[in-house]
């Protein structure tokens, strides 16, 4: 008999049942930044939200891609050290696109294949409803991930 006591094996088992639209984050409940963000706008988002990875959305809120916060240290500085530009095009990856009802393990490889920790959430329409993120499909294999940057604010 295989004692459990973590859960991680029901996870496991657990896991091929669910599908990606069960654990994505529905694109209302993100905390977003707009495309025009500056590095010093991922940084507060950064410093009040404790997230490292943040969605960005372009005028009409539609998602774009996403920014981690390795990526503002590497964005460009003016003269006074003081970044106010918009975050460059090439800092903004893009998100690898999963239907709402792919299974967890499928959408996980795609995000694996595409070197991506965001995933959108398409319905059947085309349009994205929420995003998926990879840390929350490892929690359904290991349990809770902390983000090293997270201060204990939900999503």
């Amino acid at each position: 008999m295989l004692t459990d006591t973590s859960g991680a094996v029901a996870a496991v088992v657990e896991f091929t049942d669910k599908k990606a639209r069960e654990i994505a984050v529905p694109i209302a409940d993100l905390i977003t930044l707009p495309e025009t963000a500056t590095p010093d706008d991922v940084e507060r988002a950064v410093a009040r939200y404790g997230f490292s990875r943040y969605v960005i959305v372009d005028a009409d809120g539609t998602a774009v891609g996403y920014v981690h916060l390795k990526d503002v240290l590497r964005a460009s500085e003016d003269a006074d050290g003081h970044v106010d530009a918009p975050l460059p095009a090439k800092r903004i990856h893009h998100m690898v696109p999963v239907q709402e009802d792919t299974d967890l393990e499928d959408a996980l490889a795609v995000m694996r294949r595409a070197g991506r920790h965001l995933a959108k959430v398409r319905d059947g329409a085309g349009e994205t409803t929420a995003v998926l993120f990879l840390e929350d499909i490892l929690e359904e294999l290991v349990g809770e991930v902390q983000d090293a940057t997270r201060r204990g604010y939900g999503r």
